[in-house]
């Protein structure tokens, strides 16, 4: 006899689930820091040392030289004495010594010790995260189901569900930090101590000795 029609198809077996997603890719490294701030200003100068000590006394000025003899007088008639010959006038006053030499100047202070550094800069901002790693490659396809004896096609399966993303990746290892600034200029000298006073003026010198009287 003849074959009998086909049964209807049967239902399509349940899709396959997905394969777990690959493990996530490790973040990018952290951008680098910024650069430091410039070093704060020098400290002032230290204070000058004090003076030396004042110099020492200049050297007495030496005497004057004596004034001349007085002249005799004239010889009277022998007889009576002749009147005493006038004392001589005193010789001149002998001149003042020479001024002393002013003392040398004292040492120059040392020099003030140098100011403190500046504080740092702010550290530069953290830099931006790194992209994220690819996703794993998708899971293969679930087996298809076996066939059912033919009848009426069956409604298409629901989709299997996503697996759940692998865990992230560890944080970049911190950049490093950028150089210190430049040192600030050296502050200036320290002006010098004023000269020592000067010295004090020689003793006068002493009168000559008056001329001899007359005879």
């Amino acid at each position: 006899g003849t074959n009998g029609t086909d049964g209807a198809r049967g239902a399509t077996g349940a899709a396959g689930t997905n394969g777990t997603d690959g493990a996530r890719g490790a973040t990018g490294a952290a951008g680098t820091n910024g650069t430091d701030g410039a070093r704060g200003a020098t400290g002032a100068a230290g204070t000058n040392g004090t003076d030396g000590a004042r110099g020492a006394t200049g050297a007495a000025g030496t005497n004057g030289t004596d004034g001349a003899r007085g002249t005799t007088g004239a010889d009277g008639a022998r007889g009576a004495t002749g009147a005493a010959g006038t004392n001589g006038t005193d010789g001149a006053r002998g001149a003042t010594g020479a001024a002393g030499t002013n003392g040398t100047d004292g040492a120059r202070g040392a020099t003030g010790a140098a100011g403190t550094n500046g504080i740092d800069g702010a550290r530069g901002a953290t830099g931006a995260a790194g992209t994220n790693g690819t996703d794993g490659a998708r899971g293969a396809t679930g087996a298809a189901g076996t066939n059912g004896t033919d009848g009426a096609r069956g409604a298409t399966g629901a989709a299997g569900t996503n697996g759940i993303d692998g865990a992230r990746g560890a944080t970049g290892a911190a950049g490093t930090n950028g150089t210190d600034g430049a040192r600030g200029a050296t502050g200036a000298a320290g002006t010098n101590g004023i000269d020592g006073a000067r010295g004090a003026t020689g003793a006068a010198g002493t009168n000559g000795t008056d001329g001899a009287r007359g005879a």
